[in-house]
């Protein structure tokens, strides 16, 4: 048993070693996000009406929702690539990232009171949020794939 475990590892590894760079982009974006919304961001929105600041507000719970999701998945795989956590606590619904689909139509007129920064911001936390859940959707079918064949076997 604990050889099987040693070969899910090893084959789960082949797409952790993509993870890395994923990580590093996430983290980037995640702290930019931060810096843009601690400083720039604030006096962008003190400039804009009520419903405005709404939409706004919502754009970056959004980017930091989908930055955050993604980071987290991304350390519970390095964790198991180091060897701090088993490949079945990755299985586990308890890690799973959440289903999470962005309703923004950012071509909606209302987001035109976003200036470009927010809206780059909220394509790219987007874009990395369905990059890294296909990646984990991969890795998951994978280790179940695995699992079926050690129940055969």
């Amino acid at each position: 048993m604990i050889i099987e475990n040693s070969e899910n590892i090893t084959s789960a590894n082949n797409i952790f070693r993509f993870t890395k760079n994923s990580y590093n982009e996430a983290l980037s974006l995640l702290i930019f996000s931060r810096d843009y919304f601690n400083q720039k961001g604030r006096i962008d929105k003190l400039n804009l009406s009520g419903e405005d600041s709404i939409i706004y507000t919502i754009a970056m719970s959004t980017i930091t929702t989908q930055l955050t999701s993604s980071i987290s998945w991304l350390l519970m795989c390095k964790a198991v690539e180091k060897g701090e956590i088993s490949i079945d606590e990755l299985k586990s619904d308890d890690f799973c990232m959440p289903e999470y689909e962005s309703h923004l139509d950012l071509d909606n007129s209302c987001f035109s009171v976003l200036n470009e920064t927010v809206l780059d911001l909220l394509t790219k936390s987007s874009n990395m949020y369905n990059r890294i859940k296909r990646m984990e959707n991969s890795v998951r079918k994978m280790l179940e794939e695995e699992s079926e064949k050690e129940l055969v076997h």
